[in-house]
């Protein structure tokens, strides 16, 4: 394994429930001596990727990957999304997400968190099959991507989590005939979210714009009418999409594509 591929190891150990790691535990985890680790730190360190303070045995992420993380967002910018985000969030008063998809996974590229005190604050990556956003992602994907993601396995995160790979095919062509996508304690108990797919000029879906809420904010009589604001809101973002020609490279691979 080269060494490139070992600092990205490295790099991947880092997460938000361990922002911080100590030489040891980096070599444990990864199996790699500790000699190469401290090599390898050090060069991390000196170009800017890691940071520690003076005297202290833990690393972190620097905040150049933050840098580098919104170079890499900036493919769909989300700015023409926020009117209708900040009129969602004061029509709901819950968590609103934008999200993309990204390597199988989606990644949320715009946040407006819910005033309240018990709320969905969602991280910056989620699982693509048990969320609503990934869900609308997969929808109007192309049958390749769907497959690489049930290639990858689809596991269960609670009980409510399909996991089976035909029951899952035939809820994603539920959702284009729906036109929106509910997680309904699907990656975690007690939480709930509609989502809506956001479409460039091409009729591509780049984007999904989601409502997360504690399932007990949001019971399952309530999911069809947010559904339509949710979708409301969604058409706005693509209008918003379209007009200012926002760049979304991923169009061709996300182009909406009917299939059974």
């Amino acid at each position: 394994m080269s060494s490139l591929e070992q600092g990205i190891r490295i790099l991947r150990c880092f997460s938000a429930d361990q922002p911080e790691l100590r030489l040891a535990e980096i070599s444990r985890r990864l199996g790699i001596s500790k000699s190469n680790v401290h090599r390898l730190l050090g060069i991390l360190t000196a170009q800017g990727l890691l940071a520690r303070e003076p005297g202290s045995p833990y690393y972190r992420l620097s905040l150049q990957l933050f840098d580098l993380g919104a170079a890499a967002v900036s493919r769909f910018d989300g700015r023409p999304a926020l009117p209708a985000m900040q009129e969602l969030a004061r029509l709901t008063r819950e968590t609103i997400l934008l999200g993309v998809l990204d390597a199988g996974d989606v990644v949320y590229v715009r946040k407006l968190e819910s005033p309240y005190l018990l709320r969905i604050s969602g991280t910056v990556r989620a699982p693509v099959h048990c969320t609503a956003t990934g869900k609308v992602l997969l929808a109007w994907a192309d049958a390749a991507t769907v497959e690489r993601v049930v290639a990858r396995g689809l596991p269960a995160l609670s009980e409510q989590t399909i996991t089976d790979p035909a029951a899952f095919r035939a809820h994603l062509a539920e959702v284009r005939r729906l036109g929106y996508a509910v997680s309904d304690q699907e990656r975690e108990t007690h939480t709930r979210a509609v989502g809506a797919p956001i479409r460039d000029a091409s009729g591509a879906v780049v984007a999904a714009l989601t409502v997360a809420a504690p399932a007990q904010r949001l019971p399952r009589e309530q999911l069809p009418a947010l559904a339509s604001l949710v979708m409301s809101a969604a058409r706005s973002v693509s209008r918003e999409v379209q007009a200012a020609g926002v760049p979304t490279p991923r169009a061709r691979r996300l182009r909406t594509r009917p299939r059974g």
